[in-house]
């Protein structure tokens, strides 16, 4: 119907007998495999409204042979696989409306590309493994450059990216190996992950000013790489972003820095290490103190607004931490098996806590969960074996599957009526589990879907407040 902006993930995939689908105005996104497999649609008019059409999106779909794109999509995966409109392309390169969807047929030796004037995007994997591609000319009306577009285009040199291109996406010069230099233009506002992954001769990057974040494994293994500008925009850094690059290898032992964000340790890590990270230090970058089981207290100024996946990870020795109050997220795995923390302070800023966060911090007695956090993420607290209460703040509207499994010491929690699921496992071996506070009425309780396994809930006393 009218009013619907969405077209989710796997929507429709798989709807073997659909022929025909009306897309409404209102829709803006089109997901993953949306359409995939639906083999019995033949045509397809996507509105003005769409401005992004996911990967798969319509793989599989062998009977669509008319589809119809209007200029207004400027993100695009590898959406229409074996589809027949795909099959009746001519060979080189496809556009599907003002995008560059792929390059059909087998690419002559030492090809260079020029794209169409008016081209908006470059599709993901649009020139994957075009291995005989040695160059590419790029016209000042591309907006984005997807994910894998030149994936493994070993004998790719050099290339210009326009100053109209604002984002970047994932793996897209992943293992372009002759690549040596690139300038990325200012209106580059975020760069993915594994981007230049293996971009072994590339010696020098400069990253530009509108950047504010740099994803996991952006760099990773360009070994060539001696050369970084860093500006001071980028607060966030993720997960081996510059791991094996001769930058790396240059730096000394201790704190390393990239920029204003804190990237990594650098070498043995003496006994009872304390640190205390440099007054204007805007981020922590994702993995950056992992595995340091000498780290007893870290300082971190309230310059810091971004702490990454994994940050803390197994620091077996950090008893306490104080967040500080510009930080709004703690990502995955923060401080994982952190099982000596026994305190730590998080700010009312917080709106987000990750996927295993606090997991198997086995000495941590109590904490308080913000009152702008919407969900419990998948086993945040789980196996924190020495948390004994637990208040869940209004406006939590899930508990996630695995999210307080293995808290055998928790004896009492309470949940406001906001929650309106419970997930699989939230309260496995949750032994001592006995006193239950909802704040609700007997009929809310009972409306709510709590997931298997999670018997001691089930079986505790509860109180309506």
């Amino acid at each position: 119907p009218n009013g619907v902006t969405n077209i989710g993930n796997y929507a429709f995939s798989g709807c073997r007998s659909l022929t025909s689908i009306t897309i409404p105005n209102s829709v803006t996104n089109i997901g993953y495999s949306a359409f995939g497999d639906c083999y019995k649609l033949t045509s397809i008019t996507i509105p003005d409204s769409v401005t992004s059409i996911g990967s798969r999106a319509f793989e599989d779909c062998s009977s669509l042979a008319s589809i119809t794109i209007p200029d207004s999509v400027t993100r695009m995966g590898d959406a229409f696989y074996n589809t027949e409109w795909l099959n009746n392309q001519p060979d080189g390169v496809v556009y599907a409306g003002k995008v560059a969807y792929t390059y059909k047929g087998t690419m002559p030796s030492n090809t260079r590309i020029i794209l169409k004037n008016g081209t908006k995007c470059i599709a993901a994997c649009a020139f994957e493994d075009c291995s005989n591609l040695i160059s590419i000319t790029i016209p000042d009306s591309v907006i984005s450059i997807d994910g894998g577009a030149f994936r493994s285009c070993w004998r790719l040199t050099s290339i210009t990216i326009p100053d109209s291109v604002i984002s970047i996406g994932n793996s897209v010069f992943y293992e372009c190996i002759n690549l040596t230099s690139i300038r990325i233009p200012d209106s580059v506002m975020s760069i993915g992950d594994y981007a230049f992954y293996n971009c072994s001769n590339l010696t020098s990057i400069t990253i530009p000013n509108g950047v504010t974040s740099i994803d996991d494994r952006t760099f990773y293994d360009c070994s060539a790489l001696v050369s970084i500008s860093i500006p001071d925009s980028v607060t966030s850094i993720g997960q081996y972003a510059f791991y094996n690059t001769e930058w790396l290898n240059n730096q000394p032992d201790g704190v390393v820095y990239a920029g204003k964000v804190a990237y990594t340790y650098k070498g043995t890590m003496p006994s009872n290490t304390s640190i205390i990270l440099k007054n204007g230090t805007k981020g922590i970058a994702g993995g950056a103190f992992e595995d340091c089981n000498s780290l007893i207290s870290i300082t971190i100024p309230d310059s810091v607004t971004s702490i990454g996946r994994a940050a803390f990870d197994e620091c077996s020795s950090l008893t306490s931490i104080t967040i500080p109050d510009g930080v709004t997220s703690i990502g995955d795995f923060t401080f994982w098996c952190c099982n000596s923390l026994i305190s730590i302070t998080i700010p009312d800023g917080v709106t987000s806590i990750g996927r295993a966060a606090f997991s198997d911090c086995r000495s941590l007695t109590s904490i308080t969960i913000p009152d702008g956090v919407t969900s419990i993420s998948y086993g945040a607290f789980s196996r924190c074996s020495s948390l004994t209460s637990i208040t869940i703040p209004d406006g939590v509207t899930s508990i996630g599957d695995y999210a307080f499994s293995g808290c055998s010491s928790l004896a009492s929690i309470t949940i406001p009526n906001s929650v309106r699921n419970i997930g699989d496992y939230a309260f496995y071996l949750c032994y001592i589990l006995t006193d239950v506070y909802y704040d609700g009425a007997k009929e809310d309780w009972n409306s709510i879907p709590i997931g298997s396994d999670n018997d001691y809930l089930k079986n505790a006393t509860i109180t309506h407040q």
